[in-house]
């Protein structure tokens, strides 16, 4: 009742303030969308999907994270389809032996709505695709898809409290923040059909509530009036970035929030230059040792050069060291992208701490017994940085409060 309930509350106050339906565009060469696997096209206002055998998969460009979505799915003949909401194509988990990450075969993870209607009887279903894997709450209803016509599918994501529909009847309602942002994909057929599959989605349209819960700036993003330095790394504004380098003696280097909080949540996106270990710190303070060395007194959310990473962990510095062991069978340990723009988030409320990298959880754990509960953030520059990091649109939510 208590999920219910809150489901019920976000929903009231996601209507009170909700912005516009939003008609995605379906151009002739489909810009603004990716193909992942299969053939797909544009036709009379129409997303159509076909796969000779197995699925075909196409992803919607932009990455949303609490919204809604409606559309209507359409099986010329029976076959399944399905949407991924927070969807993200990673490689697919475990990995063989030896095999490289970067070129293994990939899975799309996310909170995934699929209609069936190849049995005798139609299907439709909900799974969480994650790595371990995620236990599916039961259906709350059987309201089912039919063959040969125009079945309607809506999904709402708001915060952690997810549920989706098919032909207005609730399928699955229930809380996970396993992923809080990501891609919508459409999914035509399954992994292991062996037959030609066509799925055709047409008034695609999504509400985007952007990220709730009373986000605010953590910086101004023009000067450094909020921000205390510590060590002699080199810190300036560039392209409305944080750039962060080495300086000459290659040390520790800390942009301090002059800001404190205990409770909180934070995010912020960053890219990193080339190798190098970063970070961003929480409940953190910063003092000079007698030789003029800044000592961090904190737990640093991890930002890491490599593939998988540790990015996202948790790092008591100088006591009790990684809080939780980083894995890299999770699949929070391949987000990271080393190309492009990265976005972490972390939470600390009451005793849990919890991480996300690109919208996918690396961490969630109790601490019982914390040595530090109140302090500022702080970017970190370890061992002079190396290649250098740019941080961007740092935002923060004060639990405490």
């Amino acid at each position: 009742m208590r999920n219910l309930a809150a489901i019920v509350l976000v929903s009231t106050i996601a209507f009170a303030e909700s912005p516009k339906w939003e008609e995605l565009v379906l151009p002739a060469d489909l810009t603004g969308w990716r193909v992942i696997s299969g053939e797909w096209r544009a036709e009379n206002g129409e997303l159509v999907g076909s796969a000779k055998s197995g699925q075909a998969a196409i992803a919607l460009v932009r990455k949303l994270a609490d919204f809604e979505l409606e559309c209507k799915m359409h099986t010329p003949q029976p076959c399944a389809g399905a949407i991924v909401a927070r969807a993200h194509d990673l490689p697919a988990l475990p990995l063989a032996q030896g095999a490289d990450p970067a070129t293994a075969p990939k899975r799309i993870y996310g909170y995934r709505l699929g209609a069936d209607t190849t049995d005798f009887v139609a299907t439709a279903g909900f799974a969480v695709e994650s790595y371990p894997e995620e236990n599916a709450p039961t259906a709350m209803t059987r309201i089912l898809p039919v063959a040969k016509e125009w079945n309607a599918l809506a999904i709402r994501a708001h915060g952690g409290e997810l549920n989706g529909a098919i032909n207005k009847g609730a399928v699955w309602r229930f809380a996970s923040d396993r992923f809080i942002n990501g891609v919508i994909v459409f999914i035509v057929g399954s992994p292991d059909a062996t037959g030609p599959s066509e799925v055709r989605f047409r008034n695609i349209r999504v509400k985007d509530f952007k990220r709730e819960g009373g986000w605010r700036e953590l910086w101004n993003g023009v000067d450094f009036s909020q921000f205390e330095f510590y060590g002699e790394e080199e810190w300036r504004v560039l392209d409305g970035g944080i750039v962060g380098t080495s300086g000459k003696k290659k040390s520790e280097g800390y942009a301090k929030t002059r800001e404190i909080f205990k409770d909180f949540r934070v995010r912020g996106t960053y890219r990193m230059f080339g190798d190098g270990n970063y970070g961003l710190f929480y409940h953190s303070t910063v003092a000079y040792d007698d030789k003029h060395f800044p000592i961090i007194s904190g737990v640093q959310g991890e930002v890491a050069w490599g593939y998988p990473s540790a990015s996202g962990c948790l790092y008591e510095s100088y006591k009790r060291g990684w809080l939780e062991e980083p894995n890299m069978a999770r699949v929070g340990a391949f987000a990271q992208d080393m190309k492009g723009l990265n976005e972490i988030e972390i939470l600390a409320q009451g005793n849990r701490r919890a991480a996300w990298v690109n919208g996918v959880k690396v961490t969630d754990m109790t601490d019982a017994t914390p040595n530090y509960t109140e302090g500022a953030f702080a970017l970190q520059l370890h061992a002079g940085g190396v290649s250098g990091i740019m941080w961007k649109d740092l935002y923060v939510i004060d639990l405490s409060k």
